[in-house]
């Protein structure tokens, strides 16, 4: 590091000089004892979680009114399968769509981030959803309590990856600003898409049978029914 931002004119600098930087030694002093340190801290986690729990607030409200309005009509029409699939497959153009708002200006710009956003987390709710429906269809009732257990452990965390995921990703298209193959914005959103293609796959067979579109009872009975014998025969 030069000894001064300045400029001179080649004349060593003298120890009086104010714009001297001398070297110090590292300080040795605990992070945790410094009071204002910790008060920056804190104010910064304080907002941040006021910060992530205003949006989950407004995403679990939008997820709240669409799953208690559309969702149970648009689920007994198509079932739980048929609706994870197609809207998976809407998530995919909506996905791409969101690097070509930079394009446009103004209050356009404000209204169309925010429908294709809301539309996304709709979506999002109802694949989510779905996949609960799924969830406690692919098992007998004994096992729903394990099966549900399981399914939020995978959940929780592909949550905790995703950030990091999503960062690594992010500070890469930082560096590809001259390419003319995704550039900036679009890599992040095209690594987005395939994830959005991979959950779409996973949607069809062989990956999720079309036994799950029913609950455990009716596409076994002949199972469920000896796992009740089973529980009889235990107690």
């Amino acid at each position: 590091m030069p000894e001064t931002v300045h400029k001179h004119d080649k004349q060593p600098l003298s120890s009086s000089d104010p714009t001297f930087i001398t070297t110090q030694k590292a300080s040795t002093n605990s992070l945790w004892t410094n009071h204002a340190l910790l008060a920056s801290v804190a104010v910064y986690s304080l907002w941040s979680v006021a910060d992530v729990a205003t949006t989950e607030v407004f995403i679990s409200a939008s997820i709240f009114v669409f799953n208690m309005t559309l969702f149970p009509s648009i689920e007994r029409y198509l079932g739980p399968l048929l609706l994870a699939r197609i809207s998976a497959i809407m998530c995919a153009p909506v996905i791409i769509l969101f690097p070509l708002v930079s394009s446009l200006h103004g209050t356009t710009r404000w209204v169309v981030l925010n429908v294709l956003a809301l539309t996304r987390t709709s979506l999002i709710g109802f694949i989510i959803t779905a996949s609960f429906i799924l969830t406690n269809n692919s098992v007998p009732t004994e096992q729903r309590g394990a099966a549900n257990g399981l399914s939020v452990g995978w959940g929780c965390l592909s949550r905790a990856l995703g950030p990091a995921i999503a960062g690594t990703v992010f500070a890469w298209s930082q560096n590809r600003k001259d390419p003319k193959f995704l550039q900036g914005s679009w890599l992040v959103f095209s690594v987005i898409e395939i994830f959005v293609i991979l959950g779409i796959l996973t949607t069809c067979p062989p990956c999720l049978l079309d036994s799950a579109n029913r609950p455990y009872y009716i596409s076994h009975p002949q199972g469920d029914q000896e796992s009740g014998n089973d529980e009889a025969n235990k107690c």
